[in-house]
């Protein structure tokens, strides 16, 4: 979930830690602002970039067009 781009945008998401990455596509509006959190991943994505026990990670995001 991301809220700053449109649902069904294609994006690349970069874990800064370790240079992991996966495209995903946007299938909702989140998180919630308050969080100040950027993105929202589901766990079947997270773990591909990092493991789940770490909770919260550092990423860049690109939209590929």
């Amino acid at each position: 979930a991301a809220r700053f781009w449109p649902k069904q945008a294609s994006l690349k998401v970069t874990n800064l830690a370790n240079g992991a990455n996966k495209v995903i596509r946007v299938n909702d509006y989140g998180p919630e602002e308050w969080t100040k959190r950027l993105i929202d991943l589901d766990s079947t994505v997270f773990k591909t970039i990092s493991n789940l026990w770490r909770g919260v990670i550092n990423v860049r995001v690109e939209e590929i067009k």
